[in-house]
């Protein structure tokens, strides 16, 4: 779903991306792309600069600034995260978020910067520092506590430190990335914590966030 895509705020989108491979540099990776709303007549766009610090064991660090229209709860402003066999790229509500009649839109223009090291065989930690304005495009009624929203757009800055642990994990590397082979259905887990800073970057919130979860595979034969 990265070639088109429609809403009822930029109409028909194209898009096109790009991302350098190991001929261009063994140690960074530019990526991004353009897209282009035929309703709006909007340009957006993402730029993310990668460096590959240690490969064993695997360590890298990152910067990405985005400025595109999203439906309101799809992270598409994730970083990138590399090729995966184990868990597909998209999935349905990712696809249904880019076609048919959304109207909860949201333009985001985030900046943010991380660097993740992995420490032990199965063992990930993640830093991200970001900053996130986000501009509803429907009209937001809420009640006096949430005055902030009626402003028509609200800021976030976060710090967001981030552990992954799944021990039976394997991964081949592709030049500048690493493809995961799966983890022979053992159990994934990843705890977040997220620091949201008020006045730093006009950020408008504080507050404190902690986010776990346990997932795992199974197969059912023939169902």
């Amino acid at each position: 779903m990265q070639l088109y895509s429609r809403n009822e705020y930029e109409g028909d989108k194209i898009k096109l991306g790009f991302r350098t491979n190991q001929k261009f540099n063994k140690f960074w990776t530019i990526s991004g792309y353009g897209a282009y709303g035929f309703k709006d007549k909007g340009f957006k766009y993402s730029l993310q600069l990668e460096r590959i610090i240690t490969r064993y064991p695997w360590s890298n660090a990152g910067i990405q600034y985005r400025d595109d229209i999203d439906q309101i709860g799809n992270a598409g402003g994730s970083t990138s995260t590399g090729l995966s066999l184990g868990s597909p790229a998209n999935n349905l509500f990712n696809i249904a978020s880019q076609i048919g009649n959304i109207s909860k839109l949201v333009r985001k223009q985030e900046a943010r910067i991380w660097y993740s090291k992995e420490f032990n065989r199965g063992l990930r930690t993640t830093i991200t520092f970001q900053n996130i304005l986000t501009t509803p495009l429907f009209p937001v009624q809420y009640g006096d506590q949430f005055n902030i929203f009626q402003q028509r757009q609200y800021s976030r800055t976060e710090v967001i430190l981030g552990a992954r642990f799944s021990p039976s994990e394997r991964y081949i590397q592709n030049g500048n990335q690493r493809i995961s082979m799966g983890n022979k259905k053992s159990p994934v887990i990843t705890l977040t914590y997220t620091l949201g800073i008020k006045n730093l970057l006009n950020g408008d919130f504080n507050y404190n966030k902690i986010e776990a979860s346990l997932s795992n595979r199974y197969s059912i034969a023939a169902l």
